[in-house]
């Protein structure tokens, strides 16, 4: 995939869709986050740990595209939503890690989900404190 960097290139190759700002698209989006966080955890509790990072990335994502949502835009894929976020939000300092830890977890879900790459116990982990952290970002910036 060609490496794109900004919001007007993602708009450009219609990987983000102009939207109308949409709360309840956003608060549904913020239930849905917190559903698959709650799945992630009781997957950690029987020992599945790629179940558990796979349901704790789709939480961050959902929360991603709650963020989305409140600024009037659509995603098309995984990759858009990371790099929309980041040219969006690249002024608000409590968000900035946390949308490069995304993109991180992005990747590691591609390569288990599609790689049959395993995920272990302190990934999922590590994933479920991170989707955490993402969704109250989530609720912070959209005032949820």
């Amino acid at each position: 995939m060609e490496q794109i960097y900004n919001l007007d290139e993602l708009l450009g190759k219609g990987l983000i869709k102009r939207s109308v700002e949409d709360p309840a698209a956003v608060s549904g989006s913020i239930k849905i986050a917190e559903r698959y966080l709650d799945l992630a955890e009781r997957n950690m509790e029987i020992n599945l740990f790629d179940a558990a990072f796979l349901l704790a990335y789709s939480s961050m994502f959902h929360a991603g595209r709650a963020l989305l949502f409140a600024k009037g835009y659509k995603e098309r894929g995984h990759y858009a939503v990371v790099v929309a976020l980041k040219t969006i939000y690249k002024d608000d300092q409590g968000s900035r890690h946390l949308l490069e830890l995304l993109n991180g977890y992005r990747l590691t879900r591609h390569a288990i989900q599609y790689n049959g790459d395993l995920g272990s116990e302190i990934d999922a982990s590590e994933a479920i404190r991170d989707s955490e952290k993402i969704i109250e970002c989530a609720k912070r910036l959209t005032s949820i």
